[in-house]
């Protein structure tokens, strides 16, 4: 280190020194208890937002659950379905016919966009919202809903 070379120099370094060291133990401490709060609350936020995301994703599931089973369990859809596995599918009047229950089921449940069916004979029956929309199809429904 440099030589002081006058009393005033040496008081004021040190009166620096002893001023600035309780200070600084002061920032660190407050850093460290700043920062394992941070920690904690982060923990439980992400606890709770994990929870939440849970309870969605089962309430969704459970949604899906009972379309499933509502379709398994109509009556007129198994017949259809049992109908186009036998290709008794004239002029595609049942996949016409799956499609349209299929619609009616995106539409009464908010946030089912499509639904796909695969056959055992390997057909695909599948409705889809954007396809739809993207078709011009909805456009000409809402331009005829419109007019009076």
């Amino acid at each position: 280190m440099k030589k002081f070379r006058h009393l005033r120099e040496r008081m004021l370094f040190s009166i620096l020194a002893v001023a600035m060291l309780p200070v600084l133990i002061f920032a660190l401490a407050s850093q460290q208890s700043i920062q394992k709060w941070q920690q904690e609350n982060l923990s439980e936020r992400m606890e709770a937002n994990l929870d939440s995301a849970s309870r969605c994703l089962d309430l969704l599931l459970d949604k899906y659950a009972t379309i499933l089973f509502d379709l398994c369990t109509d009556d007129s859809v198994i017949e259809t379905v049992e109908e186009i596995n036998q290709n008794k599918d004239v002029l595609d009047v049942n996949t016409s016919k799956i499609r349209h229950e299929f619609s009616h089921i995106c539409n009464r449940n908010q946030g089912v966009e499509g639904i796909t069916m695969i056959l055992k004979n390997g057909q695909v029956v599948f409705y889809d919202f954007r396809m739809l929309y993207r078709s011009g199809q909805m456009q000409k429904r809402i331009f005829w809903m419109e007019i009076p």
